[in-house]
């Protein structure tokens, strides 16, 4: 193992398990960790050659479009307002360093190796947490406080249950599709099985749904894909798959109510009103009804053209869902430019895995698998803003990296034989 191999293990431990202590520092080490990144990552790509021109405009772009937000409501400023400004820089050093990771097919190769297995030792903590009482103590103590509204689910460093089960959609969707054309059924499903329990046992309704939404959608996608290794194959298998979760849906209904009340509640009463007109859905949990209120706020406080965004405003607005959030702080143009990134991002892995399908399957899954993550996040992006924290803005910029970051490398292979 290499010194920059040991490096990039100690960075993804330090950013992703640094303990917090909630109950006796609040978010105080929460602040140290990202003022620390900062610095540390500085200091990591301050000699590198490969550097993102069009990453570093995005971020003076999102600085200014926060820092307007933050002249435009100094009725309702605090300091800790300012500590938004911080981000795009953060979250820019998080992209060039992984960007900078990749000089060959060696080093993309372990990185996508790396990544697979550090998400596996996630999914095998999540599940831990949820179902051991002496597991969910210590990351109670060290990250999760003694909220009663997170005991007992899967929540490892990240707070809320609802961030971490966007990332686990990652490991969940390499496993499913590995499951689906690798041929290697019973290791395929045993991941498989691992990694969608610790999804579930979350029990972020939203995250659960935009599984059923991508699962369906880029399956039908991946159907009129060419180029997937063992496409027939695959095609059976997902039919197959939908037949017989269809026919279990009874089963697994039983299964939630008894053993996921949280999960079953919710989402029985969202099926309960699905028929009923539109406030009846909206109003028939509180969850859905908070997030509604809090955009209808947004919406409320933004100019009639809600083009850049109105305001900071930590300490008057607390918007959940991405969408609320994202309106408020950077408006319709920083929304719009997040969902380009996840596009262009999304086209690239799509590129990546046809690259590689006829010579590395495994490869192909693993790019696939992050197609898979990014077409989620939308839909996961109603629970909350998962990707705007410090811990899980670590994993998405990191991939975001990686993944434009291998496209080069693809184009500068490509030329080169031609």
């Amino acid at each position: 193992m290499t010194h920059s191999h040991k490096k990039l293990i100690f960075t993804f431990i330090v950013c992703l398990f640094f303990p917090l202590f909630p109950d006796y520092l609040g978010l105080t080490l929460e602040y140290l960790l990202t003022v620390t990144l900062i610095i540390y990552f500085s200091y990591a790509v301050y000699n590198v050659q490969k550097v993102s021109g069009l990453a570093f405009i995005l971020s003076i772009v999102y600085f200014f479009l926060l820092l307007t937000s933050l002249v435009r409501s100094t009725d309702i400023l605090e300091v800790k307002d300012f500590f938004e400004l911080s981000k795009p820089l953060m979250f820019f050093l998080f992209f060039i360093y992984s960007y900078s990771q990749v000089q060959d097919e060696v080093s993309l190769k372990y990185i996508n190796v790396f990544l697979l297995r550090f998400f596996f030792v996630m999914v095998l903590l999540a599940v831990l947490e949820a179902v051991l009482p002496a597991v969910n103590t210590l990351f109670s103590f060290l990250y999760k406080s003694q909220r009663s509204v997170v005991q007992f689910k899967a929540v490892l460093s990240f707070i809320s249950p609802y961030t971490l089960a966007s990332i686990l959609m990652l490991p969940v969707g390499y496993s499913l599709i590995r499951l689906f054309i690798y041929r290697k059924y019973l290791s395929s499903s045993i991941v498989f099985v691992l990694s969608f329990s610790s999804l579930v046992l979350t029990q972020s309704r939203t995250v659960l749904i935009s599984f059923c939404v991508t699962t369906l959608i880029f399956g039908i996608v991946l159907c009129f894909k060419s180029w997937l290794p063992n496409k027939r194959t695959y095609r059976l298998v997902f039919i197959s798959t939908i037949c017989v979760v269809i026919l279990s849906l009874p089963v697994i209904w039983l299964y939630m109510e008894e053993n996921l009340r949280y999960l079953y509640s919710g989402l029985s009463v969202v099926f309960n009103n699905l028929d009923k007109n539109f406030y009846s859905l909206i109003y028939s949990t509180p969850s859905i009804s908070n997030r509604y209120e809090q955009l209808m706020e947004v919406i409320g406080y933004q100019d009639s053209i809600p083009l850049i965004g109105a305001a900071i405003g930590k300490g008057v607005f607390y918007p959940e869902s991405f969408y609320a959030l994202y309106l408020l702080r950077v408006g319709l143009l920083g929304i719009l430019l997040h969902f380009s990134i996840l596009y262009f991002a999304y086209k690239a892995t799509m590129q990546l895995a046809k690259y590689y399908s006829n010579s590395d399957i495994k490869s192909t899954c693993f790019f696939l698998s992050l197609g898979y993550y990014f077409m989620s996040l939308p839909f996961s992006y109603f629970s909350s803003a998962v990707n705007d924290q410090t811990r899980s803005g670590f994993i998405f910029y990191f991939i975001l990296g990686l993944v434009f970051s291998a496209k080069k490398l693809l184009l500068r292979k490509t030329r080169t034989c031609q």
